[in-house]
């Protein structure tokens, strides 16, 4: 058995802010495949938000690399309950 066959990979981005690797979409992939497909030389952007530092940036289709391993779930955040009386 071939010890490398059993490495996982994904897809993604490293965090402009705190380097921090983030998964890329199937769909964003596809995008992508799409884009460089029909037309050359097409930059091609989107938004993503970092799981760790909960900051946004746009990252082009360039910046998509192999990171080793499993991406991270999200955490969901904790937001405080709003009544509707304290909407009024």
């Amino acid at each position: 058995m071939i010890p490398e066959a059993n490495k996982t990979h994904y897809r993604g981005v490293s965090c402009f802010r705190c380097r921090t690797p983030i998964a890329v979409s199937v769909k964003i992939l596809g995008l992508q495949d799409e884009v460089s497909y029909r037309e050359k030389n097409v930059v091609f952007s989107f938004p993503l938000r970092c799981r760790a530092c909960e900051e946004e940036s746009v990252y082009a289709a360039n910046d998509i690399q192999r990171f080793e391993g499993e991406p991270e779930t999200r955490r969901s955040r904790q937001y405080p309950l709003r009544s509707k009386a304290a909407k009024a």
